[in-house]
């Protein structure tokens, strides 16, 4: 799984043309960065690695060995949810550690008005309260009007563009409305992408702008720069997507007979053809 985020990490970040960061943010000695749902550490590897004078914290629900061994020291890893700083847990550094609980001072962890940088990517099924996700945003990042969010995700949603147009292709498909009806359950949105700059801006931040890069899923020469993207959806994405709606719909009691004939449709050839992408958006905006 690790290898597969790293490709992943890679593929996405040459789909933005190996632009790491589309916010103004310059760093000094005393900024700190925040990268919530960090995976496998990667891009806080690289966050750490562009801003070497700043402090970089990767937070993940899961340990991230690569943080914890990481030779930079300017890099550390939290383990918890970023919703709830009760559970944050401090990662030693070195292979032997095994961290320490925060207290209700969440022992400087992930402090009010702490952070100049708040990244993330592709939280779209990590998520269950994005309102309350962009609230715990604003209430991190630092005041004064210097401290910036940014957010890169992908709506789960396909497009057919081949024509030069754009027009929406999956609303009608079972299997997605089956697992969209799954994930509304569960407080997820498949659609958070689109509305992040809307929650942003209730969340009390301001110059908030958005960037769209189109991610191909069958062959499109007008975008070469989706090329790695394009071949890791190709052969993960089916896999990734029915393990996701057989989990979800056995959690909720389903049949495995309706269960496989939804998963079934994963496989269709409609999600695959010439034109036919997703829209990966890249939201900004700035603490007052």
């Amino acid at each position: 799984e690790h290898a597969r985020l790293d490709e992943q990490n890679a593929a996405y970040l040459a789909l933005m043309n190996n632009q790491l960061l589309h916010v103004p943010f310059s760093s000094s000695p005393s900024s700190r960065i925040l990268d919530v749902g960090c995976g496998t550490g990667a891009t806080t590897l690289q966050l750490a690695a562009a801003f070497p004078n700043a402090s970089a914290i990767g937070l993940d629900l899961s340990p991230v060995p690569a943080l914890q061994n990481a030779p930079s020291p300017n890099v550390r890893a939290v383990q918890g949810n970023f919703l709830d700083p009760t559970t944050l847990v401090a990662a030693a550094r070195g292979h032997d550690g095994q961290g320490e609980k925060a207290g209700e001072e969440e022992e400087g962890l992930i402090e009010k008005d702490g952070f100049d940088l708040v990244f993330s990517r592709l939280l779209v099924m990590g998520v269950d309260d994005w309102d309350g996700f962009y609230a715990r945003v604003r209430e991190v990042l630092r005041p004064g009007g210097g401290a910036w969010v940014e957010t890169q995700d992908l709506d789960q949603v396909w497009y057919d563009g081949d024509g030069g147009g754009r027009r929406r292709i999956s609303d009608g498909w079972p299997w997605l409305a089956a697992l969209r009806e799954a994930s509304t359950r569960r407080g997820m949105d498949l659609e958070c992408a689109s509305k992040a700059a809307g929650r942003m801006r209730r969340a009390g931040l301001v110059d908030v702008r958005t960037q769209r890069f189109v991610l191909p899923l069958g062959e499109w020469a007008a975008h070469p720069e989706a090329d790695a993207a394009a071949r890791f959806a190709r052969r993960t994405l089916r896999r990734c997507l029915q393990g996701l709606l057989a989990r979800m719909l056995r959690e909720d009691g389903v049949p495995e007979a309706s269960i496989a004939a939804l998963a079934a449709g994963v496989l269709s050839d409609e999600l695959w053809g010439v034109g036919v992408h997703r829209v990966l958006t890249v939201t900004c905006g700035r603490r007052p």
